[in-house]
């Protein structure tokens, strides 16, 4: 297909516009990856220590602000196991709000994450999973990685229970128990 020679020819204007281009793109892509992070660490908390026989009180305000990494999940109608490792998934939930209320962070065991979440004292909540990172997650033997749908488990979840002070249960709307957390620090 020929085109005029009025749309292919390279005019100062265009190539004026070309060079724009070329120059801010780049410039607002990084701008905009510099303000990702900085919404992703602002959400994020680091998990605090745990004193030894640290006490909790009933209620949301205990499991806030502590790094809680799961130890088994619901599969197939089974609560299955899962190993601790450096890419465990877990989660954080701080008391901090934003527009859309109380925030969390985590990681899934390939991608970290970000939500919110509704809670009341009577151990009702409900996760909202809001911006996931899209990594690739590989294996060592170059195969994709096993993991988790740790996000989509979140979102079944309607109550918590802790047990032992270190131990927390996320249960779907019948009480199922559909992760096992515990208190890391």
């Amino acid at each position: 297909m020929n085109l005029p020679k009025s749309f292919t020819a390279a005019t100062p204007i265009s190539k004026v516009l070309a060079l724009v281009l070329l120059i801010l793109l780049p410039f607002g892509g990084f701008y905009c990856g510099i303000r990702y992070q900085q919404q992703i660490e602002s959400i994020i908390v680091k998990p605090p220590s745990l004193a030894p026989n640290t006490s909790y009180r009933n209620g949301i305000s205990s499991i806030y602000g502590i790094h809680w990494e799961v130890t088994s999940y619901l599969a197939e109608d089974n609560l299955l196991p899962l190993a601790h490792s450096a890419g465990s998934p877990n989660i954080t939930i701080n008391q901090n709000q934003n527009k859309s209320g109380s925030t969390l962070g985590g990681y899934d065991g390939c991608n970290h994450f970000v939500g919110t979440y509704k809670s009341d004292q009577k151990g009702s909540i409900q996760f909202k999973i809001g911006p996931v990172d899209l990594a690739l997650c590989i294996n060592a033997d170059g195969k994709n990685a096993d993991k988790v749908n740790f996000t989509s488990l979140l979102s079944l979840v309607k109550s918590y229970e802790i047990i032992d002070n270190t131990t927390l249960l996320f249960r779907d709307d019948k009480f199922k128990t559909i992760l096992t957390l515990k208190a890391t620090n």
